[in-house]
């Protein structure tokens, strides 16, 4: 990987999402600044400081909630839960935080954002939130609750955006793209 995108990612990047080229590469050149040319994922620490770089100031000045806050959105961009986030979890995440929607596709993203807010309510790594997590999540994406949804005391991963998905009536895909059936 090094200090160049590679033609992969680059591509992954491109097709996944859409956005020029120019703008996937210079989001590579931020995300690689105080990284070692040996390195190719950022760790907690460095994306700690990269948030506090994007906030213009110290990490030092980050409370311990704040610094909370940006453990669970790292573990939630952290897609293979190995404890680095490689480039494309760390532009893909920053993509669905920021809202980004592609004009010619708006339900690309919906599959990948469903999975990236159930990861940040699955603070304890359980692969389970609780039934009111899990309706609350729905509700911001219009995605209607059922009766039998309230009687559940917790719901994994998978129903949880199977679930979603369906009542959208978007094919769900299993690697974050989604069609339309």
């Amino acid at each position: 990987m090094g200090n160049t995108i590679s033609q992969e990612d680059l591509k992954w990047c491109r097709d996944k999402t859409g956005i020029s080229e120019a703008i996937i590469k210079r989001s590579y050149e931020d995300f690689r600044k105080g990284l070692a040319d040996n390195e190719k994922e950022l760790d907690f620490e460095m994306f700690l400081k990269k948030a506090a770089d994007i906030k213009g100031h110290d990490v030092q000045k980050f409370t311990t909630k704040e610094k909370e806050g940006y453990r669970n959105l790292f573990k939630a961009f952290d897609e293979n839960r190995d404890g680095k986030l490689s480039f494309r979890e760390y532009f893909l995440g920053t993509l669905i935080i920021t809202n980004h929607k592609d004009e010619n596709d708006p339900n690309k993203f919906i599959e990948d954002a469903l999975r990236l807010h159930f990861r940040m309510k699955d603070v304890n790594d359980s692969h389970l939130i609780s039934a009111k997590e899990a309706i609350d999540i729905w509700y911001k994406f219009d995605i209607y609750a059922t009766p039998l949804d309230s009687k559940l005391q917790y719901i994994d991963e998978k129903q949880f955006v199977t679930k979603g998905l369906k009542r959208l009536q978007i094919k769900e895909t299993h690697v974050g793209e989604t069609k339309n059936t």
